[in-house]
């Protein structure tokens, strides 16, 4: 409650809204990505110097916002950091520089884990489980309903599809 810096933290989570939804939306390019985490890295040094303008003990919502602001910074961290390592085309997210989906090497789930020596999060990746149902080859240039095939599922369990 006691912070009188120069920073309004409002301001600061309009500033990453902005970077977020110019450069971290659907159509990616690895230099806006790149520009996005710097921008991050700098709002999270500037929200070291915050100022919280309302001092009331009760029902504060700029100290609420204040303190939850932080983990929106980390999360934004993840969120361009895992997208400037997968180069692939994945339907929902693409880079037009890699018009390709890359199930060999992408086709994995993205883990994240937060490094205090350099400030960021760490990424890794775990496989994804194909046991019942496997990829289905895409062209996500024209939408096609396909129905999926489950495998390896024991016969007494019906399912809904």
């Amino acid at each position: 409650m006691s912070r009188n810096g120069s920073e309004n933290v409002h301001r600061l989570h309009d500033e990453l809204a902005d970077a977020m939804i110019n450069n971290v939306t659907v159509k990616r390019n690895n230099g806006d990505l790149s520009k996005t985490l710097d921008k991050i890295k700098e709002i999270k040094e500037r929200y070291q110097n915050i100022s919280l303008d309302d001092r009331t003990r009760f029902a504060n919502q700029t100290y609420a916002f204040a303190n939850q602001f932080d983990a929106m910074l980390e999360l934004a961290m993840i969120i361009v950091k895992g997208a400037l390592l997968r180069n692939e085309f994945r339907g929902a997210h693409y880079k037009p520089e890699f018009p390709e989906r890359d199930d060999e090497n992408w086709l994995k789930t993205t883990i994240a884990q937060y490094d205090p020596k350099s400030g960021e999060p760490k990424i890794s990746y775990l496989p994804v489980d194909l046991r019942h149902l496997k990829p289905i080859p895409r062209d996500y240039s024209h939408a096609k309903k396909v129905k999926p095939h489950l495998e390896n599922i024991p016969s007494n369990i019906k399912l809904p599809i």
